[in-house]
């Protein structure tokens, strides 16, 4: 799938028009969690080894940094500016990097946006104001969108936030107009909400890339034929997500229910209450992988008990990942 953009070009007196590809997501994007060393300052050396580790994974085709899961709230301006060049520079051409942006204002969204096109991100997961997040009308997240689309050239995957702060399904095919937006993380947590959803975007008069963020419900929705999967519990079984995800292309349902059958109560486990644990749960689950080497994460967030650690060991054994 790929989105069509005119480039002008002049040669001598002459001008041309050339059409060129944006970037578009498709596949397996983990969205990573970010690592601290015992001072909570970002572990350099630990990011760059997740990132070395995981665009090895068949399937995965593009990462996202300062996503949720990566305690984007907690990271000041800087911090996020470090982890897209770390991320840049590691990766390089074999992964696309996609940045995740949360600005207060159409003015410092751009900013970052600037910041990261800089950079080198190929695209942004932009999230929609707090100032707006929770009371707002179409209006509103339209005009935000296409000011931000007008002020840097740069492809965006909106965010679809579940209920009673989702977008409708008509605001969705208005926003699958404008040019920059390449694709929509919906996060719906409702397998009926996503449905409506997609099915709106497939009759859009401009197509984009469909990616669930639904980590819970991912055989259900992969169902539905989307374009891919940008999630938190990719970061911490990436190979088990791709598998699922092969498998329901291929229709080999019987496969995909099997290895459904562990992987979604892994998954209710890694996001179940409170939901704000999940980028601790991931952490503790990549350090008994052997990826991380601690699961420290910055306050409010809280270090897991050895109950819910054993819980996580238990899947990944059962899963056949745990290291030895």
């Amino acid at each position: 799938m790929s989105h069509i953009k005119g480039l002008c070009l002049y040669i001598g007196d002459y001008k041309f028009y050339v059409r060129v590809k944006l970037f578009v997501p498709y596949g397996i994007i983990p969205a990573l969690p970010t690592p601290f060393n015992n001072n909570l300052e970002i572990d350099e050396y630990q990011l760059k080894n997740l990132i070395d580790w995981i665009i090895e994974i068949d399937g995965v085709k593009a990462l996202l940094l300062n996503g949720e899961v990566g305690e984007v709230s907690s990271l000041s301006l800087e911090e996020r500016k470090r982890t897209i060049e770390i991320a840049v520079n590691e990766a390089g051409e074999q992964t696309p990097i996609i940045a995740g942006i949360r600005g207060g204002a159409v003015w410092d969204t751009v900013e970052q946006l600037k910041m990261v096109k800089n950079l080198g991100a190929k695209a942004a997961l932009v999230m929609i104001p707090y100032s707006i997040l929770f009371g707002f009308s179409e209006a509103h997240v339209l005009h935000f969108y296409k000011e931000i689309s007008n002020a840097v050239d740069f492809p965006l995957i909106i965010y679809q936030h579940p209920k009673p702060n989702n977008y409708s399904p008509k605001l969705l095919q208005e926003l699958a107009k404008i040019e920059n937006i390449v694709g929509i993380k919906d996060v719906s947590w409702d397998f009926e909400t996503c449905r409506e959803d997609f099915e709106a975007l497939d009759a859009a008069e401009r197509k984009i890339s469909k990616l669930t963020g639904n980590d819970t419900i991912l055989l259900s929705v992969f169902s539905l034929g989307i374009d891919g999967a940008l999630l938190g519990f990719a970061a911490l079984v990436p190979e088990k997500v791709n598998e699922l995800f092969v498998a329901v292309k291929n229709g080999d349902l019987i496969k995909a229910k099997n290895i459904n059958n562990i992987v979604e109560k892994f998954a209710n486990l890694i996001f179940g209450e409170p939901a704000c644990q999940n980028s601790v749960r991931i952490k503790e689950g990549l350090v008994m992988r052997n990826v991380l080497n601690n699961s420290y994460v910055r306050p409010p967030l809280l270090p897991l008990d050895n109950a819910e650690k054993n819980q996580i060991r238990d899947y990944l054994e059962i899963l056949g990942l745990l290291s030895k």
